[in-house]
């Protein structure tokens, strides 16, 4: 028979149950007051699928929308405030020129003023008493950069709030969660959505007979042992639920009944040669969710005494699992049998660190081992000791540790200035005369013009060297080696090991070792960087 069922693609596939997710979010947005709504769900569960099938159920226009338009944030998202701006646009311009060309002419893409001539065109539509569903698919990719401003969200925000616009949106978690800037977290945007997002999670049982239908109305019949195993393989979660039909659709013909013993022979062959899919839901699940996946697959489930409430709605709401009396047990055969194959690391990694008394007694190791990294990189044999002379004391006198990343930060700035300057260790003029004259103030530049004495005054010199905006004057990077990333962990560095010299000073808080490891693991890393920089 003909293949029905869509696994990966380029296109979005054919939407198959979810009649009650569709009523869900059509009882907010076809309301007489509509709502703006937020669609959230894990990653291969069908959001995008959902969406584009509301955009296309509306696109023909009714009583309550002119028109509807589906937009794919996910590829070449926007990246800042006039990119999303002209996108935005561009999907309203073209929906709207299906309908009211007069309108959508108001919106010249080339103009810089585009919110204005957004804000126009919905003031027209307000007065016609007409209104646009814009369904946003993909949402968290914009979210996911910084460049975006908050005045972008209170833009669009200002084009929300009229009669004549609703949005749709579709990511993985809730909007102002996934905003990277307290900027934008902060915008007004957020409160306009009704408060709580419409979960996408697995097919529910009212959703299988629609998710069969490509099979029975091809004339295969599908028993209740067969229809039975396909909920217990897949979980009801949408891309196993089409990859499982996928493979039987091109095996079978018609008037065939498919039984218990064909899903499982499919499913089978799945777990032989494990798709990528799977691999990518696993990949979905941060570590707790991996471990407590791991575990159910390897028993008989888990006491749910042992399970917090947020990782029972974690494995509960992705299909992956189900309470049972007092246990959490499995939903998702799948998942079961793939998950203890890939549970030794995640195994590993909770034994190791999993309690807060676990990490304090095994970072060390972990941190000796990142040193070991360095040595195969050729660093400098003096700062890797000073990393082990950190390391060594870290857990019983924490303190102790600081005083070595004082030693360590030293011997790092012979080895900048020895590079950048040589044996002479001399400020050229022309540097001196480009930082007195960019606004520079500090008494060496007046003197011999040698490097300065104080490691304060060197970072300060440093500072500059990488790079400076001073004022309104941007101070360009004299130095050849040292990069500003590398200068800013060692300018921590600094003031950290200045205050493990004066701890004394400070007895409100002595250091911790979490604190330390903090401070060794930041060395770590700036190492690192400066043997790529010396290089």
């Amino acid at each position: 028979m003909n293949h029905p069922y869509q696994v990966m693609g380029t296109t979005v596939p054919k939407m198959l149950g979810r009649r009650r997710l569709i009523e869900q979010i059509e009882r907010h947005v076809l309301k007489p007051s509509p709502d703006h709504v937020q669609i959230v769900g894990p990653t291969l569960f069908g959001k995008s699928v959902l969406l584009a099938a509301l955009a296309a159920r509306h696109e023909p226009g009714n009583a309550h929308y002119l028109t509807a338009t589906y937009a794919d944030l996910r590829h070449a998202p926007p990246a800042d405030d006039s990119a999303f701006r002209r996108r935005f646009a561009e999907v309203v311009k073209a929906a709207l020129a299906r309908v009211l060309p007069e309108v959508a002419d108001y919106i010249d893409l080339k103009d810089s003023g585009l919110h204005e001539l957004l804000d126009l065109s919905f003031q027209e539509l307000e007065q016609k008493k007409a209104r646009l569903l814009v369904v946003l698919d993909g949402f968290d990719h914009v979210l996911a950069g910084s460049g975006i401003t908050r005045t972008l969200w209170d833009q669009l925000r200002s084009l929300a709030q009229k009669s004549s616009l609703r949005l749709v949106t579709g990511s993985r978690q809730p909007l102002r969660e996934l905003c990277k800037t307290e900027e934008s977290r902060t915008s007004d945007l957020w409160e306009i959505f009704y408060d709580t997002p419409i979960v996408v999670g697995p097919f529910v049982q009212d959703d299988w007979d629609d998710v069969l239908a490509p099979l029975t109305t091809a004339g295969v019949s599908v028993d209740s042992s067969a229809r039975k195993e396909l909920m217990n393989w897949s979980g009801g979660v949408p891309v196993l639920t089409a990859a499982l039909l996928e493979r039987l659709a091109s095996t079978v013909h018609d008037g065939q009944t498919l039984s218990k013993s064909d899903v499982d022979r499919v499913a089978a062959e799945m777990l032989e040669r494990p798709p990528a899919h799977l691999q990518q839901l696993w990949e979905d699940c941060n570590v707790e969710l991996r471990g407590d996946l791991a575990a159910i697959g390897e028993s008989d489930g888990i006491p749910l005494s042992d399970l917090p409430a947020p990782r029972q709605r974690a494995i509960d709401g992705r299909g992956y699992g189900a309470p049972s009396g007092n246990r959490m047990r499995s939903a998702c055969r799948l998942m079961a049998r793939y998950a203890p194959e890939q549970g030794p690391a995640v195994a590993d990694l909770k034994r190791l660190f999993g309690t807060a008394t676990d990490y304090l007694a095994n970072v060390e190791g972990f941190l000796e081992l990142r040193v070991g990294h360095l040595a195969s990189q050729a660093a400098d044999p003096q700062l890797l000791t000073y990393l082990r002379h950190s390391i060594r004391d870290v857990a019983g006198s924490p303190e102790m540790s600081l005083v070595a990343i004082r030693s360590l930060v030293q011997r790092a700035l012979q080895l900048i200035w020895a590079k950048e300057l040589g044996a002479s260790r001399t400020l050229p003029d022309d540097w001196i005369t480009e930082w007195q004259h960019g606004g520079a103030k500090a008494r060496w530049l007046d003197g011999s013009k040698r490097v300065p004495s104080g490691d304060g005054e060197q970072m300060y010199a440093l500072d500059l060297l990488t790079g400076k905006k001073l004022g309104f004057n941007f101070i360009d990077r004299k130095g050849k080696a040292l990069t500003k990333s590398t200068f800013l962990l060692l300018d921590s560095l600094q003031s950290i090991g200045d205050f493990g010299q004066h701890l004394k000073d400070y007895p409100e808080c002595p250091p911790t070792t979490s604190f330390a490891v903090a401070v060794i693991g930041n060395a770590i890393e700036f190492v690192s960087g400066l043997t790529k920089d010396l290089a």
